[in-house]
């Protein structure tokens, strides 16, 4: 059997990755939690944490013991909910990790009836990049994850929501060079995906970046440039055009996390708003 003060002082380290902020929190001094820590390790025989210039790192095995640290926190605020509460709220922490285009305009609605119907519920939506995407699950800082880039990795459960179909869109109002388009950064590939798709010669294209999607439809509206964004949200602006010469360059919008032995009812209640928000929203692109 696991000891709960090792496990509690591992969770600490693995939520904070810093020695002397989890001791601190625990109330122990930073050797006594260094010596809990060494002493899971022999219990387990494995490594759990990496302490190296670079900072410190959590091993494969170190990630799933972290995630089984997430589900006992979970089961445990359940139960203590159905103890000492005559509410029958779910409460928990709802934590999801998805990228700009369907963070705000499809993942927020989501969730708000989880909200509007129970004040104990905690909410944290991180906004990353996709090549982040997978290490913010793997580190735990999200439980779900919204990408169109899913990893293979063992433990994943992975599930298909449907495609974006980003188009071509310019301002109403606003004139600008036809050679000039809005990227996030010089890494995202969407505007030469679209015009791979469409035959269209890329080489004289100008790119200027504005981070994430509202930016670009703010600089859209401005007149910095066009730019390939999702159709659902280009219809929300009546300040922009759809160029419909043009074929959609559909994306996958697919879910991810890691199964579990025991899902609690928050999770269970925010994986299925969100199928239903993507599926109802995508299908109508």
């Amino acid at each position: 059997m696991i000891s709960s003060l090792q496990l509690e002082a591992f969770y600490q380290v693995a939520k904070q990755r810093n020695f002397s902020k989890a001791a601190k929190s625990l109330k122990i001094s930073q050797p006594a939690l260094s010596h809990r820590i060494k002493n899971l390790e022999l219990d387990l025989q494995t490594g759990l944490i990496i302490r190296d210039p670079a900072g410190l790192r959590i091993t494969n095995a170190g990630d799933k013991l972290l995630r089984y640290c997430l589900a006992r926190e979970q089961i445990e605020h359940e139960l203590l909910q159905d103890i000492i509460s005559a509410h029958k709220d779910k409460g928990g922490t709802i934590r999801i990790g998805a990228f700009s285009s369907v963070m705000r305009s499809i993942v927020m609605p989501a969730i708000h009836p989880l909200l509007g119907t129970d004040p104990f519920v905690s909410v944290e939506l991180l906004t990353y990049e996709m090549r982040d995407m997978i290490a913010s699950l793997d580190k735990a800082e999200v439980d779900i994850i919204l990408t169109s880039e899913p990893s293979k990795k063992s433990g994943l459960v992975t599930e298909l929501l449907g495609f974006e179909e980003n188009v071509l869109a310019v301002s109403k109002t606003k004139k600008c060079p036809e050679h000039v388009f809005l990227d996030h950064d010089a890494d995202d590939p969407t505007t030469l995906a679209f015009c791979n798709l469409n035959k269209l010669d890329h080489s004289r294209i100008k790119r200027r970046f504005l981070d994430e999607v509202y930016a670009l439809i703010d600089g859209i509206k401005l007149g910095f440039g066009r730019s390939i964004v999702p159709k659902h949200i280009v219809k929300k602006h009546p300040e922009l055009k759809i160029i419909e010469r043009y074929k959609t360059l559909k994306i996958p919008v697919y879910l991810q996390h890691y199964s579990q032995p025991f899902y609690a009812s928050i999770l269970k209640a925010t994986l299925f708003e969100l199928k239903k928000k993507f599926k109802e929203v995508l299908a109508k692109d």
